[in-house]
């Protein structure tokens, strides 16, 4: 009996091979685009942490204004909670470069913690050669010599035993993950690079930088691993202060002075700063930027799950209508309905599994590579290696296996429960009934006959009808969707950087309570005005919920040449004291409204609690506003720590580099350089939706190609009926084609607010942790959309003209009694 329903299956397959094909096909996407889509995130998620374990990445940054000696680093190793501590000296200097000179970050090459990994040449044997940043360098310039420039300040080249190194190798350093390389106080601000030289090459012996690693370990980006860095925070901060401290008397004592003069002779008491992870600028974006295809994945697959469904329950409908008699004869000698429909199911599964097989694995293969390639531009640390996902091939085989039998199974219901004299009769054909267009007369009788016979055929056949309607109106709204998600993100460079921040530089500087600085500020040349302000990293806290917030206090309610506060275009007023504006994704994380308490704590555990006056659209970080008052009263003091400077044009450079000459800074920061790397990233968006735009198109093709296949074998006596009274070719394919373009731009009217929805819904799904995204759609959005499905359905017209071709005249008028 097995070998009867193969062999009959195999009939089956090869008499309706392209409905066979649809279907497999249909399954092919579906899981090839939810599988892939689902494991990317994932294998770019592996990689990095492939990458960043096998070169043993941080886990604690520890900064002093004292440094920190080996002592301080057997200390941190004696600790049962850390595996390994390491000392590390950086220096950011200028180098020349044949003619040109570049900013640079000049590193001690590490031995256990944060390894450099080589992309080309070798390791350095010789304290006068180094390793060079392989977005920087060209692999043409390894043996090339480079050298300190004579403009580099005295500290900083006696920093080096030696002024000039020659380039061995090319690496990439999983500091830098992405192609951000930070600010400096020396230059225009801005580091172009990083070098890597042996520890023998720097003539201290005290670290600028300690790294540690934590001997407990858990997947990156999870909650597991952000609760063990808080759980160890606080046992690593207190030794850090003790050691400072202990190097500050030690200093003392070799000086000989009190205390209070100490400071008068450069001895001051030290800062320290204990950075995790999440302060390196490289990690924390790659988990944004691979946040956005996560969201992206929870949605977008759902369309091709139910259009799969929905081709299969239209296909092995039609098949078995057309197959009546043959099921009615098999039952009148003596089949049982189970061995009957054995063949349908195997028909249906058999195309499930080869879809599944192909789409499982070559999705999971070829789109996390596809969107690997798309933003090798910003993270090109490693190769990406295949990640299999049992889960996800379980889940995804299971969920079509039974989506599919089951709606061939549902299909075969309602014919197998007929007597077999009844199947053995063919189907009537369908009446031809009155639509209500033919009452509005005046419109009526404007159209043309056959113009007339399409509008009624499309309402004679309701479930081609639903079918068209359903699975192109999804495919109209996957475009909606995929161009709307481009309008909301692409946008975020110029709304942050030309509406809310309106300064071109940031300049971090040590004490501004010399007020002298910030009149020679304004007298530098292209400066049109300058703000001192204070900023600092905090704690917001509403509840149980914790956000990191830039806390910004001014001493000034002139703000507006600096940045607008505003909430859907209305300005709102600087808060007054003891109030507080806040952005709105911090509104929305921490859930505060206008008239809310929202709680700061700085790093010294000191906490303020303020009244939200406002909240402001901001799309870049996450901060909050108080004034200069507010903090004196809760926190003692208040005293700026950066300044903001507005520029007269495109000379941004050039008055950082002035920047850099004053005493005073410490860092300068160009926020077009900012704005660059905002857009770098969502660039990669356009691959996205290249990809989506495909996978629309071949989902609008299979649809729309079954529907016609079905249709046409419905209507072959119609036909040739209309051919034998005298239609030419072109009027025979109007006739029936026609059908499909009305279809299809009725569809898309109806995927176009359907796309609003489900852009709603990916949108709410895609969680970045500093940044907000407008939910809009341009118009034009809507018009691409639009378009593109009606050329989908051109394609397939063009492809199904053949198809008309063949039918032959004669054999479709036999009568099938």
């Amino acid at each position: 009996m097995a070998g009867y329903v193969i062999k009959r299956t195999g009939r089956s397959i090869r008499s309706f091979f392209g409905r066979y094909v649809a279907l497999l096909l249909i399954v092919f996407l579906s899981v090839g685009f939810f599988a892939g889509l689902k494991v990317t995130r994932s294998s770019m998620v592996n990689t990095c942490e492939s990458y960043l374990t096998e070169q043993n990445f941080y886990d604690y940054q520890l900064l002093s204004t004292l440094g920190f000696s080996e002592s301080d680093v057997d200390e941190y190793k004696k600790l049962s909670e850390i595996e390994d501590a390491e000392g590390s000296q950086s220096v950011d200097a200028l180098v020349d470069l044949g003619d040109n000179a570049g900013v640079y970050t000049i590193r001690s090459l590490p031995e256990t913690i944060n390894l450099p990994s080589l992309v080309a040449g070798r390791m350095p044997a010789a304290d006068n050669e180094c390793l060079a940043d392989d977005e920087a360098f060209a692999e043409e310039m390894i043996g090339q010599t480079i050298s300190l420039s004579e403009e580099n300040d005295k500290d900083t080249l006696d920093s080096f035993s030696d002024d000039e190194f020659v380039i061995v190798g090319l690496v990439n350093s999983p500091l830098y993950l992405n192609d951000d390389r930070g600010s400096s106080s020396i230059g225009s601000g801005s580091v172009d690079g990083y070098l890597y030289l042996p520890k023998d090459a720097f003539t201290s012996d005290v670290y600028t930088e300690m790294f540690l690693t934590l001997r407990e370990t858990a997947p990156i980006y999870t909650d597991a691993y952000d609760t063990l860095i808080d759980e160890q925070e606080d046992k690593v901060s207190t030794l850090c202060r003790q050691l400072a401290d202990d190097r500050y008397n030690e200093l003392l004592e070799e000086s000989g002075l009190p205390e209070e003069m100490a400071a008068n002779y450069g001895i001051e008491k030290p800062d320290t700063y204990v950075l995790t992870r999440a302060e390196n600028t490289g990690y924390i974006s790659f988990e944004n930027d691979s946040a956005i295809l996560s969201g992206i994945a929870n949605i977008f697959p759902l369309f091709f799950v139910l259009i799969a469904m929905l081709v299969c329950i239209t296909t092995m409908t039609r098949m078995i209508d057309e197959e009546r008699t043959q099921i009615g004869v098999l039952q009148a000698l003596g089949y049982r309905n189970r061995v009957i429909v054995a063949k349908y199911l195997l028909y249906a599964g058999s195309a499930t599994f080869l879809g599944w097989l192909f789409g499982f694995f070559l999705g999971t293969y070829a789109l996390p590579q596809i969107f690997w390639f798309a933003y090798n531009s910003l993270y090109d640390f490693a190769s990406m290696d295949y990640l299999f996902d049992p889960l996800y091939a379980v889940l995804t085989f299971v969920v079509s296996l039974a989506s599919i039998l089951g709606c061939s199974y549902v299909a075969c219901r309602r014919d197998f429960s007929s007597k077999p004299a009844n199947l053995i009769r063919p189907l009537p054909p369908k009446n031809g009934k009155r639509i209500f267009l033919e009452r509005i007369t005046v419109l009526w009788s404007r159209l043309s006959f056959l113009q007339k016979v399409s509008i009624r055929n499309i309402f004679r056949y309701k479930r081609r009808l639903g079918m068209m309607l359903v699975g192109v109106g999804c495919c109209t709204a996957l475009l909606v969707t995929a161009f709307g998600v481009r309008d909301s993100m692409i946008h975020i460079g110029s709304l942050q950087y030309d509406g809310v921040q309106h300064y071109q530089l940031e300049v971090g500087v040590e004490d501004t309570s010399d007020e002298q600085l910030l009149e020679d500020i304004k007298e530098l040349d292209h400066v049109t005005d300058a703000l001192a302000v204070s900023a600092e990293r905090v704690e917001g806290k509403a509840d149980e919920t914790v956000k990191s917030i830039q806390l910004l206090s001014f001493d000034t309610k002139e703000l507006d040449d600096f940045w607008t506060f505003a909430q859907d275009g209305k300005s709102l007023p600087a808060p007054e004291e003891g109030e507080a504006l806040i952005c709105s994704k911090v509104a929305d994380q921490l859930n505060l409204s206008v008239g809310d308490t929202v709680r700061f704590q700085d790093a010294d555990m000191q906490t303020m609690s303020v009244t939200v006056s406002g909240i402001f659209d901001n799309y870049v970080d996450n901060f909050a506003v108080i004034s200069a008052d507010t903090r004196r009263d809760a926190w003692d003091d208040w005293s700026a720590n950066t300044i903001y400077v507005c520029t007269d044009g495109d000379s941004d450079v050039a008055v950082a580099e002035k920047l850099t000459g004053l005493d005073q800074i410490g860092s300068v920061s160009i926020l077009s350089d900012s704005r660059q790397r905002v857009e770098n990233g969502l660039n990669c968006l356009n691959y996205i939706i290249c990809l989506i735009v495909v996978f629309a198109g071949a989902l609008a093709f299979i649809v729309i190609f079954n529907l016609t296949n079905i249709n046409l074998a419905e209507r072959s006596r119609e036909i040739a009926t209309v051919e034998v009274l005298g239609f030419y070719p072109k009027e025979t394919e109007s006739y029936i084609l026609r059908e499909n373009l009305l279809l299809s731009v009725l569809a898309g009217v109806i995927g176009l607010p359907l796309g609003v929805l489900f852009h709603r819904l990916v949108m709410h799904m895609i969680v970045i942790d500093s940044m907000m995204y407008p939910v809009t759609i341009s118009w034009i959005s809507y018009v691409f959309a639009f378009v593109c499905t009606i050329i989908f359905a051109v394609i397939v017209n063009l492809c199904m003209k053949r198809s008309i071709a063949k039918i032959h005249m004669v054999e479709s008028l036999k009568a099938v009694e």
